[in-house]
């Protein structure tokens, strides 16, 4: 029998004051992580929680667990190759090894459209990760991106685990490719951009707040002493976050707080010339931009249409480095857009991709995801009457846009996914309005989605509003009560928590368990509005939802009280921290948040931290009294019970 002893955390005298209130915080000296002390203490945690598994049937059941998982998952697979210009590019894994193959074959014969009928070359492999990651403790690859020309490739690479990589170049002229440039810039973000003609590659600095500030401009071969800034955003609220329009003619550079964008844009294949704001920002109002020959599509949020608006208008030329904003700001002069797309209460724009002969419209609408395909003339004008949206038939599913490369194509990649779907490319052809079915990602190990069923319900919150859960279990499960269930959410940023495919869930669900997620304000299922009303000083709706999603599951027989377990992770743990407080046991035996974000009050005091000023537009400045209390309220560090 061991004798490990539960560790116990020294207790430090320390206070907080502000607004004339102060906070006792004996653990504060625990953010050291420097300090010997604490390095000990966690040492002893974590020791402590290894012996625990070892001395229980814990081991044996995460042991029992790892093995179903891995059985289900098919290790030497390919992803569903996309078509860029004249080439097929796809990713490959192998058995018993950890990291992506990047690979591609040219098209020497056929089209996407009747894929039995494409010939291609042998296969190039562009860059095997596994090689990569064989002398180093971590490896991440942030972007990987072909050139134009496909003569090149970039990606950055993250070996230490900080988010902050370094930029690699290689010329696939040889065989195998060769750098070009190796370890070149080795603390900039994830994000880069080719120029047209390959030989520019844009990226982006960080500051020591690790926010992205400054975009810049690298010619392949020369010094990154003669790197270009093209801009620095010296507004602490705002990223900056860059891409290029679908059609590739343009450079568009993004500066974002949680609530604001301004957008600023140059011709991809005239980098000498300098960026150009687009709409000068105005606090409150976000916006995105597309391009289609002589027109410019806006996606937009002006005079308070919290759910977005798209609309049209012609792009001048951008050939000179104006100083004048590229377009008008419909909040000045409306007149000069074209409403595509009318704001709703009801549908919210997430998206907007344009093709040659087609605008596609990414929404959400009672909760759930769709695209609507809208035909377009040549010169980006509406063709009126034909605008169709995708069917989806599940309950509760997820699908986004993938690998889209290619402007003149009427075809539309999408990847679908739902509890029981695992992910699914699909290309949509949107003139014949058919979905084609490219890859469905095999799951082994005997599954079978027969045997269980999605459902979508709504828990009454305590102010009437319906709260949307989803949830999965076994067609024979019996609804009485006895159950075991998995309850998770998150609920902030707008993020909508959308249901996919996951490996894992089945280990629990053919353990008797139902597995659901709870919809709550502050995501974004239902649109800004549903964001908004669980922000701010409306925070506490959030946690109110998820605890009468709880109740809910048990007064309709789904668990009880000593079967429901509750998860969240990051807000999400907060989420459970602030639930936990305030309802105790009362709706469920067991609550894991992981890396959870419970120290409100003093976090969002502290400007040293990291994106401090940028969360401010999220849960508030408590430099202001009002806010300072309301966090308080529900900040789970600030209120255990005694």
């Amino acid at each position: 029998m061991s004798t490990n002893i539960t560790p116990c955390c020294p207790i430090k005298p320390y206070r907080h004051e502000a607004h004339g209130d102060i906070r006792e915080d004996p653990y504060f000296w625990l953010r050291d992580k420097k300090n010997p002390e604490v390095l000990k203490y966690l040492q002893q945690e974590n020791d402590y929680a290894d012996q625990v598994y070892r001395d229980t049937s814990m081991d044996q059941l995460k042991d029992t667990c790892y093995k179903e998982f891995l059985a289900r998952i098919k290790e030497t697979d390919e992803t569903a190759p996309f078509k860029d210009s004249s080439y097929l590019y796809y990713e490959r894994t192998v058995e018993g090894q950890d990291y992506n193959i990047y690979c591609r074959k040219k098209i020497l014969q056929g089209s996407m459209e009747d894929i039995s009928s494409l010939e291609t070359a042998e296969e190039q492999i562009l860059l095997d990760v596994n090689q990569i990651a064989a002398d180093l403790d971590y490896c991440d690859i942030g972007h990987f991106l072909v050139s134009p020309c496909h003569g090149k490739i970039a990606y950055t690479l993250d070996t230490e685990g900080d988010e902050q990589y370094s930029l690699q170049i290689l010329d696939l002229a040889t065989s195998p490719p060769s750098y070009i440039h190796r370890n070149l810039l080795c603390d900039i973000t994830s994000q880069i951009e080719w120029s047209q003609d390959g030989n520019f590659i844009f990226y982006a600095r960080m500051d020591d707040a690790l926010r992205p500030y400054q975009l810049y401009q690298h010619r392949i071969g020369s010094s990154v002493e003669e790197d270009r800034l093209l801009f620095e955003e010296t507004d602490e609220r705002f990223h900056l976050a860059f891409e290029k329009t679908h059609d590739s003619r343009f450079i568009l550079l993004y500066l974002e707080s949680q609530i604001t964008t301004e957008a600023h844009i140059m011709p991809s294949d005239k980098p000498e010339l300098d960026l150009r704001v687009v709409i000068p920002r105005r606090d409150g109002v976000e916006y995105n931009i597309e391009t289609h020959n002589e027109s410019v599509f806006l996606m937009t949020n002006y005079n308070d249409q919290k759910n977005f608006t798209v609309m049209r208008a012609s792009i001048p030329s951008i050939e000179s480095n104006s100083k004048q904003p590229l377009l008008e700001d419909p909040a000045e002069n409306e007149e000069s857009w074209t409403t595509i797309i009318p704001h709703s209460r009801d549908v919210m724009v997430s998206n907007v991709i344009p093709f040659k002969n087609f605008l596609t419209i990414k929404q959400r609408h009672e909760g759930l995801p769709r695209i609507q395909v809208v035909p377009l003339g040549s010169e980006g004008e509406v063709k009126e009457g034909d605008s169709h949206f995708i069917d989806f038939p599940e309950a509760s599913y997820s699908c986004r846009y993938q690998d889209n490369a290619e402007f003149d194509t009427d075809l539309l990649r999408i990847k679908y996914s739902s509890y029981l779907t695992p992910a699914t490319i699909y290309d949509y052809n949107m003139k014949s309005r058919s979905l084609i079915l490219r890859k469905q990602k095999e799951v082994q190990g005997g599954y079978d989605p027969s045997q269980y069923i999605i459902e979508r319900i709504n828990a009454p919150a305590e102010d009437g509003t319906q709260i949307p859960i989803s949830l999965v279990r076994k067609k024979d499960l019996p609804i009485d009560g006895s159950a075991k269930c998995l309850l998770n959410g998150y609920g902030s940023y707008g993020d909508a928590y959308d249901t996919s495919f996951s490996h894992e869930i089945f280990s629990l669900l053919d353990r008797n368990f139902v597995y659901a997620t709870a919809h709550v304000r502050g995501g974004g299922e239902k649109g800004r509005y549903w964001y908004e009303q669980g922000k701010l000083l409306n925070k506490r709706n959030t946690f109110d939802d998820f605890a009468s999603c709880a109740k809910h599951l048990i007064d309709a027989k789904y668990t009880s009280a000593k079967n429901q377990a509750v998860y969240g992770a990051s807000a999400g743990g907060l989420l459970i921290g602030a639930v936990l407080n305030m309802h105790g046991s009362k709706l469920f035996s067991v609550a894991v948040a992981s890396v959870p974000f419970v120290d409100v009050v003093t976090s969002m005091l502290d400007e040293t931290l990291p994106l401090t000023a940028i969360e401010w537009e999220e849960w508030g400045n408590p430099k202001e009294k009002k806010f300072y209390e309301y966090m308080k309220s529900y900040s789970p560090y600030d209120n255990i019970a005694p």
